[in-house]
């Protein structure tokens, strides 16, 4: 009540935010929820799913606070498309969570997301009655490194991200990761060639990835959704 009058059913920005600034005030890595006053019979009922998924980790959520930290969907309706799930690249089409159709707002629900995978996903479907011709790219694929290499890169892309990135975005820390991650890109390709790694290509695909948010919070001059920057509010 301290942050919305609405409490836990406030939209999933402001109850992000809110967790955010009290694991800061309390100087915690998490907060707990806490179901122990609910019907034990009921709480098992209702959410068998995750009842099970705790209670193989020694939590029982009848009797057991629940640590929980807030999370970021970094891509959260991000391609614009048009009622036809068409988008601005002759060819391709998108449906579901990584489409921006404008049904879900600023704000994805979990029911509007199911709506566009079937909605959405079978006016693709219909839509697309042509054949396209797309190019491919033929450039060379990227490099692989030494996995060790690959691992300390990558827990310094997750740090960056985490900290500067993530629910309260501000400028100076915007600027900050983009220079770490120039820095991460660049001494990847520097570093000695090694044997073909799933794990290494990813990390270089996962650095190439948070370059595109990290330009793309900057860019956004405008809080809305899930992108806060704390210097524009």
């Amino acid at each position: 009540i301290d942050y919305d009058l609405r409490l836990e059913l406030a939209p999933r920005d402001v109850v992000a935010r809110a967790l955010d600034a009290e694991m800061k005030r309390l100087d915690t890595w998490c907060l707990y929820l806490d179901l122990t006053h609910l019907n034990p019979a009921e709480i098992e009922t209702h959410f068998p799913t995750i009842f099970e998924k705790l209670k193989g980790v020694g939590i029982d959520i009848r009797y057991d606070w629940i640590p929980v930290v807030p999370a970021q969907h970094y891509c959260c309706g991000g391609v614009v498309t048009d009622l036809d799930g068409r988008t601005s690249l002759p060819g391709l089409f998108a449906a579901g969570e990584v489409a921006r159709t404008g049904v879900h707002g600023a704000n994805r629900l979990a029911s509007n997301s199911l709506l566009e995978a079937m909605v959405f996903a079978q006016a693709a479907a219909a839509a697309d009655t042509q054949s396209h011709s797309l190019t491919l790219d033929e450039s060379p694929a990227p490099r692989c490194i030494a996995e060790n290499d690959a691992v300390r890169l990558r827990k310094r892309l997750q740090q960056t991200m985490t900290e500067h990135v993530g629910i309260v975005r501000r400028n100076e820390g915007l600027a900050e990761a983009a220079a770490t991650v120039a820095a991460l890109l660049a001494e990847y390709d520097s570093l000695p060639e090694a044997p073909f790694s799933a794990y290494s290509r990813e990390t270089r695909h996962l650095i190439q990835a948070a370059q595109t948010v990290i330009t793309g919070s900057i860019a956004c001059k405008t809080n809305v959704g899930l992108h806060y920057n704390a210097d524009q509010a």
